[in-house]
């Protein structure tokens, strides 16, 4: 198959643009400046965060020979037990610097939006692998990886930040929300990859509309009501629609 190269960077540039300014938008900032210097430092993060994953990865199924194999329990656990685990482990290392900023700051919608934008960033460098490893089959895993990065990593981000702001509440919270973005994660991954799981892919759906309503039902809590010129919604669902437009041309 032919791929080009320049083609693939400009998608996926113009899906990191599209969603990042989504979630600046979703952030309302009352110090934009500032508020956009985390969210790109964030970024950038989670950039770096697929380097620790791939050399986790190296170990994992090099080394200790964790595979997905071919039985689909061995599929659903390597996906929990090892791609989910792996990643929100690294996205939420990663954040832990930013979280004694956030903490000074407190201001509780920056604890879910500054998180995601790590989950974004990890989501970016991940889209240039999508591409370049199976350029027929990226279409939906694209279009829905994005998201599913934002919002899990906004909710463990937001349990962090919580648990350091409060600690005498106990760690609880942390680790359940922690241990249902891994299941979540490797449950959205099995379903799309794994034979056999793959012939009921309407699940990973299911986990899709459970995180969005996780997220979005924090956001609605933490954001104010305020009249906007362009709702957020309109530029959500305007955002997708450009995304899904320009993944189906390319």
């Amino acid at each position: 198959v032919y791929i080009d190269i320049n083609g693939i960077f400009y998608v996926t540039l113009l899906t990191g643009i599209i969603w990042f300014s989504i979630w600046f938008h979703a952030l309302r900032p009352e110090k934009p400046l500032s508020a956009l210097l985390l969210s790109i430092c964030a970024f950038f993060l989670g950039i770096f965060s697929v380097t620790l994953t791939l050399f986790c990865i190296h170990i994992q199924e090099n080394i200790y020979q964790f595979n997905m194999g071919d039985s689909i329990i061995q599929g659903l656990l390597y996906f929990i037990l090892g791609v989910g685990l792996r990643e929100e482990f690294f996205k939420a290392l990663v954040f832990l610097i930013l979280v004694p900023i956030l903490i000074k700051r407190n201001n509780p919608i920056e604890w879910l939006i500054i998180p995601g934008m790590v989950g974004l960033g990890f989501a970016a460098e991940e889209n240039l692998n999508y591409f370049l490893s199976n350029i027929e089959a990226v279409g939906g895993r694209f279009l829905t990886a994005n998201f599913l990065h934002v919002g899990l990593t906004a909710l463990v981000g937001e349990s962090i930040c919580y648990y350091f702001y409060n600690r005498s509440k106990g760690p609880e919270h942390l680790i359940s929300t922690f241990s249902m973005a891994v299941i979540l994660h490797g449950v959205y991954d099995a379903f799309i990859v794994v034979n056999g799981l793959n012939q009921v892919p309407f699940v990973f759906i299911l986990v899709l509309i459970f995180i969005a309503f996780q997220f979005f039902g924090r956001l609605k809590l933490l954001r104010n009501n305020q009249i906007e010129p362009i709702s957020l919604s309109t530029h959500f669902i305007f955002g997708l629609t450009v995304l899904f437009m320009a993944a189906f041309i390319y």
